[in-house]
């Protein structure tokens, strides 16, 4: 039996969480939006988009302390996983974090 579907259940399940907590966002719906990646994070701890994200809403709800930590982790991931790119406008975003 063949599948039909490639795409393995819990990357299905992360990415279905994960673009939910996007709608979430961009309705300003900051508090949902933070329980779906949150979530999304149990699924997949090492993703840097999620944590980014997460950031984004953190910050957007008032959440500054924990905007800084998933900036921060966020930042680590990029360049562990030689995402410079990312990990360069992560660390930007920290130093306005910081200074706000």
């Amino acid at each position: 039996m063949s599948r039909l579907n490639s795409v393995p259940p819990v990357e299905e399940a992360m990415q279905h969480t994960f673009q939910k907590g996007i709608q979430y966002a961009l309705a300003g719906d900051y508090l949902n939006a933070i329980e779906l990646f949150s979530q999304a994070l149990l699924i997949a701890p090492e993703d840097a988009d999620i944590y980014g994200n997460r950031c984004v809403v953190r910050t957007r709800s008032g959440d500054r302390a924990g905007a800084i930590a998933d900036c921060q982790k966020a930042a680590e991931l990029y360049k562990r996983q030689g995402n410079l790119a990312r990990y360069q406008y992560a660390l930007r975003a920290l130093k306005r974090l910081h200074a706000s």
